[in-house]
């Protein structure tokens, strides 16, 4: 199994088919070709992981999960330019 997280593209360069670039990159990756199951979260992006066949657990009451406070990722202050933190 394995897990698909942080996955973004800033709002400035949405619409240039990068997310579609990324997502099938990760999923072309040799090392995940013997991976059965790829769980993901999105706010917002239902539709491009349905593209790559994503669908809603069959079963949502089976999963849980543990949400922590992640204080040191800040998506909105990152500089174009390293792919980071200023």
């Amino acid at each position: 199994m394995a897990y698909l997280a942080d996955v973004f593209v800033l709002s400035k360069n949405r619409g240039q088919g990068l997310g579609k670039w990324l997502v099938q990159s990760i999923l072309e990756c040799p090392p995940l070709q013997g991976v059965r199951s790829i769980s993901l979260a999105t706010a917002d992006a239902h539709e491009l992981y349905r593209r790559f066949r994503f669908d809603t657990p069959s079963n949502p009451e089976a999963h849980m999960s543990l949400k922590r406070q992640m204080d040191w990722f800040c998506p909105d202050q990152m500089s174009p330019e390293r792919g980071a933190r200023p």
